[in-house]
């Protein structure tokens, strides 16, 4: 990794120095009375070759600005010095914003596209600024999240290193090679010693993730889901969302699944109910979690174990997370999942995680993605501070 001491340009001091200066230079200076026609030429090009010439040698990068300062002074002088009638100027100024254009395309097949540089700027607009300022949900954090409840201050930026590493390349209509770029990247995460944290997606990405893991400690999965997913072949499909569970099971790294929150009629038949639970499932409904409690609930999971932790954000109730593409009421609530989240992270060591199936389109209020984000937020936070006091 390369490290540089050079400034962070400003795009506006650039077409400031490279553009209006030169050009300025050019309108009042160019008369016999003042540096005439050669001179002020001369003057005005020095600034954007000075300017592009030290941006080469010091940062070995080429400055579109001053290139296109250059030849805007260049076209507007030579007209001058030639003596030229004003259509060539009027030509000159329909011609300019021509290559303002091509500069902007060719520009986009390099390290420094003009569009991030002029508009995309920190030092011109900065968005998260804006943002961050503006609202008091999403401007605390920086020193970690605070619960009052529990009286722990979360995700201290100096015990905790989060990395987002952003999106797996997803080929739609190919799901072999969609899955293999998220296997991929979720070796590359273990390799690195940490925690996986994948957001899908449909419940299929599961698969993949935990293909990644046929190399790690054996893992237990614990799903937290409206629906089975233990479905082996329908319609020649193998690997689709209603799979995963199947496919977790067959992997003998995996010691066994608790899937808690299945109700209602789902894509999974009474076979694949008496297949999951002779391959090791342990299921129930979200009624029978509830009339069974948080301690005797927490007592299915085996303790010590390595978990992978994968969510389904329809185990909520739809009241909660409508957006989603096969909501199923009589769902969990937030704090019976958050609490049994914190729970397991206490009591084992989670390895991995998904939360899958939130379908933004589906909930115009946003409340369904702030559900995920803040239960995912919360068991970061559980896991982080669990390994710290272990």
């Amino acid at each position: 990794m390369s490290t540089t001491n050079s400034k962070k340009s400003n795009p506006l001091f650039e077409i400031l120095f490279n553009v209006f200066i030169p050009s300025f230079i050019l309108m009042k200076f160019s008369g016999d009375e003042h540096l005439g026609t050669v001179l002020s030429l001369i003057v005005a090009l020095s600034f954007p070759v000075a300017y592009g010439g030290l941006e080469l040698i010091r940062n070995k990068k080429f400055n579109f600005i001053a290139a296109l300062g250059f030849v805007s002074v260049l076209l507007t002088g030579g007209i001058g010095l030639l003596e030229l009638d004003t259509r060539w100027l009027a030509m000159k100024e329909a011609l300019i914003p021509g290559l303002i254009g091509i500069a902007v395309l060719v520009s986009t097949f390099t390290r420094h596209p003009l569009m991030q540089k002029l508009i995309f700027n920190k030092t011109v607009l900065n968005l998260s600024l804006i943002e961050e300022e503006a609202s008091t949900l999403f401007s605390f954090g920086h020193a970690g999240a605070y619960d009052h409840e529990d009286d722990i201050t979360y995700l201290e930026p100096s015990k905790v290193k989060i990395v987002d590493i952003g999106d797996a390349d997803i080929v739609h209509t190919d799901t072999i090679k969609s899955h293999a770029n998220i296997e991929y990247a979720v070796r590359k995460i273990l390799a690195a010693n940490a925690i996986p944290v994948v957001m899908g997606g449909d419940h299929s990405v599961n698969i993949p993730c935990i293909n990644a893991f046929d190399d790690q400690d054996p893992i237990h999965v614990v799903q937290i889901d409206a629906h089975l997913d233990f479905v082996d072949e329908r319609h020649g499909v193998r690997n689709g969302h209603g799979n995963p569970m199947r496919r977790a099971a067959e992997k003998p790294y995996v010691t066994g699944l608790t899937q808690l929150g299945i109700r209602n009629v789902s894509s999974t038949a009474k076979e694949g109910y008496s297949d999951a639970r002779a391959m090791g499932s342990d299921i129930l409904s979200v009624r029978q979690c509830r009339a069974i409690g948080p301690e005797a609930l927490l007592q299915r999971i085996p303790a010590g174990a390595n978990i992978y932790v994968t969510i389904d954000i329809d185990a909520f109730c739809p009241s909660i997370a409508p957006g989603t593409g096969t909501p199923s009421h009589g769902g969990f609530l937030y704090y019976e999942v958050l609490e049994l989240l914190q729970h397991v992270a206490y009591r084992n060591h989670i390895v991995g995680i998904d939360l899958v199936e939130v379908a933004p389109d589906y909930d115009p209020t946003d409340s369904t993605a702030i559900l995920a984000a803040q239960v995912l937020l919360n068991l970061l936070g559980f896991i982080f501070h669990a390994r710290a006091h272990s």
